[in-house]
């Protein structure tokens, strides 16, 4: 690639390569952190039923390993990679817009993608860039299929707690087991049921926005700054079509 074409290229164009690293690093961590707090839950139990176990009631020695399973299993992966679901979701939204945001000023839009009211983010984005650039957004239905379930999953996640009742369709299962080949994990409570996603749900998810954060970023690249005899980025923006 031409010095001047990288070096804009890194500098100037808003790709996301930076969040997508921090998201990396994030979620390697929140992995580590659980498999620690695991391991640590259990020792304090054990020390705690050696020390008490000869007064503890047989039934509220139950409750304590059971309340040390249920932090284990449920509410840790709940919290963090359930909030880093959410997170992934926020990063994926703020990338977009920055792209959107430097091929406004690039092809000198009179309008963004702001002011493109869909009612859904992923026809916001299409729209949008079919508009400005003529550029699909989503060449991949199935690629785009599996985003608008990521959507839907951290909507669940975030107003009504994983209830199994708010999961698009294509997440929903007839069991425990069924939902543990989508590596979602099934649980009960008083009132209803809902999953938490495991680690490779996680990671899945990240592997997706990250191919298609960075496929999406290069080919707005290549259509806002066409490559020239001398390698450099392209002349000066053209006005967005009608």
């Amino acid at each position: 690639m031409d010095p001047d074409r990288f070096l804009h290229k890194l500098i100037e164009y808003p790709g996301p390569a930076s969040k997508l690293a921090g998201l990396d690093v994030a979620l390697q961590s929140i992995e580590e952190l659980i498999t620690h707090a695991r391991a640590q839950h259990i020792i304090r139990l054990k020390a705690r039923l050696r020390q008490y176990g000869n007064t503890l009631h047989p039934e509220d020695a139950d409750d304590e390993i059971y309340d040390i399973e249920v932090l284990n299993d449920q509410i840790l992966p709940k919290v963090m990679l359930g909030g880093f679901i959410v997170m992934l979701w926020s990063v994926f939204e703020s990338c977009v817009k920055d792209l959107a945001e430097y091929t406004r000023k690039e092809k000198q839009c009179a309008f963004s993608l702001e002011d493109l009211r869909a009612g859904d983010f992923l026809k916001q984005m299409e729209k949008y860039f079919d508009r400005t650039l003529g550029v699909i957004a989503f060449p991949n239905k199935n690629i785009r299929k599996r985003i608008d379930d990521l959507k839907r999953f951290r909507n669940c996640l975030v107003h009504s707690d994983g209830n199994i009742k708010d999961l698009p369709p294509s997440l929903k299962a007839k069991n425990a087991t069924e939902y543990k080949k989508r590596n979602l994990i099934l649980y009960r409570d008083l009132h209803h049921q809902y999953v938490v996603p495991n680690i490779d749900f996680t990671k899945d998810n990240l592997d997706l926005i990250n191919r298609f954060l960075v496929d999406v970023s290069e080919r707005l690249y290549t259509e806002l700054h066409p490559i020239t005899e001398q390698g450099a980025p392209g002349d000066a923006p053209q006005a967005a079509r009608p």
